[in-house]
């Protein structure tokens, strides 16, 4: 098991019961030198050729050359990748010596180290298994560049429903990948399915989770790009929505479930502060935690939140100016939650439901969530017996 444990977490007890040992390791650990730390400046052409022709080859020529602004990390990576995987390969040698494995597991392969880890296992014939973290989904590109991250260097791709598996096959590396794409699920979100609005309705207890700005940390990983810009401003409609719902009626309280990391608070959360009936919530508890004491959602950045908060029975409220779903995904959300491309427009409809209590669409509606998130609600005994079929006699 390599890094976080995730949807892998639903099916590791029954392993240890059946007789499978599971050793952790975490990728970066490996990587413990300090060969990637520092910058040693322009590498001279010897570094470079041919990989730099190449890449240049490889990338199409925009209005304005940018090629000269990343010359010099490119020899970088060059230079110390090399040395990085071969320290990390002598790691995972003396680990593996001591062991008879027959399979790895991991959820989202996000660097360079995971690579490294993931491609010696093949070298190795050991199989490698990757389990789906985070909602994606396919819109002229699989999202956050995934199919880069989690075909390659993997033997089989479990993923959370077929509208995602549909996603990768679409993917140009999909033909160049051997890598069986298998529709699971998303075990974690069955727990959430019996949330549903406190009765009787005494109050409304509204909870808004706050997807982070991703600042220049990140690459453009949506399509359309996401804007922290445009985040910004359509949080500010949000906002100011919530603050006056506050002082109008009574019984409406907010939660604020914001990023794990203060780092990434937005600056407005300061002017939040000991405000009555506004809660603020940093890291403890999370997202799904505080779900059950909630009886509506409003979703400003729809990624793995959304399909949290389209799991229970809860009202949903969607932001799709942000970050945007394909138009037939949102086609199937819209029997849902409610769904709009401003933040003006979804608090009017935010309003609309207060007042009236009558929404325009099917809390109890899973088509978005079988295609995105649940698939058949048997993921947990679906990947366990992929899992033990390669444990038991190396195939599927």
């Amino acid at each position: 098991m390599c890094n976080g444990l995730y949807e892998w977490a639903s099916i590791l007890p029954d392993l240890f019961t059946r007789g499978h040992p599971v050793y952790f390791v975490y990728a970066q650990d490996l990587n413990k030198g300090d060969s990637s730390s520092g910058f040693f400046g322009k590498p001279g052409p010897k570094n470079l050729d041919p990989l730099w022709d190449r890449f240049k080859k490889a990338v199409p020529q925009p209005p304005v050359d940018f090629t000269p602004m990343v010359q010099d990390r490119f020899g970088f990576i060059v230079e110390k990748s090399s040395v990085i995987a071969r320290e990390m390969v002598g790691r995972l040698e003396r680990f593996l010596s001591k062991k008879k494995i027959k399979a790895l597991l991991v959820s989202g392969s996000t660097d360079f180290n995971f690579y490294v880890v993931k491609q010696y296992c093949r070298k190795k014939n050991i199989r490698v298994l990757s389990w789906q973290h985070g909602a994606e989904w396919f819109n002229k590109r699989m999202s956050q560049r995934n199919d880069l991250l989690n075909l390659v260097s993997s033997d089989s791709m479990l993923v959370y429903g077929d509208a995602v598996k549909n996603g990768y096959n679409s993917s140009p590396l999909a033909k160049e990948e051997k890598c069986q794409l298998v529709s699971v699920g998303m075990p974690s979100l069955k727990e959430l399915r019996t949330i549903s609005p406190a009765a009787p309705k005494k109050e409304m207890r509204i909870i808004w989770p706050y997807g982070g700005y991703y600042k220049n940390w990140w690459y453009s990983g949506f399509t359309p790009p996401r804007s922290d810009t445009v985040y910004y401003q359509e949080q500010m409609v949000i906002l100011q929505n919530i603050l006056e719902l506050t002082r109008k009626y009574k019984q409406i309280s907010v939660t604020v479930k914001l990023y794990h990391s203060a780092a990434f608070n937005p600056p407005w959360v300061n002017e939040l502060a000991n405000r009555e009936k506004i809660r603020i919530v940093i890291e403890k508890p999370s997202f799904v935690e505080l779900l059950p004491q909630h009886d509506l959602v409003i979703v400003d950045s729809p990624t793995t939140t959304l399909l949290q908060a389209v799991a229970t029975q809860l009202p949903v409220f969607v932001l799709m100016s942000v970050i945007r779903w394909p138009d037939e995904a949102i086609s199937l959300l819209r029997k849902r939650a409610y769904c709009a491309d401003r933040a003006a427009e979804l608090m009017q409809a935010l309003n609309r439901f207060l007042e009236n209590g009558t929404p325009s669409f099917e809390v109890t509606n899973q088509e978005f969530l079988r295609q995105y998130g649940a698939h058949d609600g048997h993921g947990k005994e679906t990947a366990l017996s992929l899992t033990e079929a390669i444990l038991n006699d190396h195939s599927i």
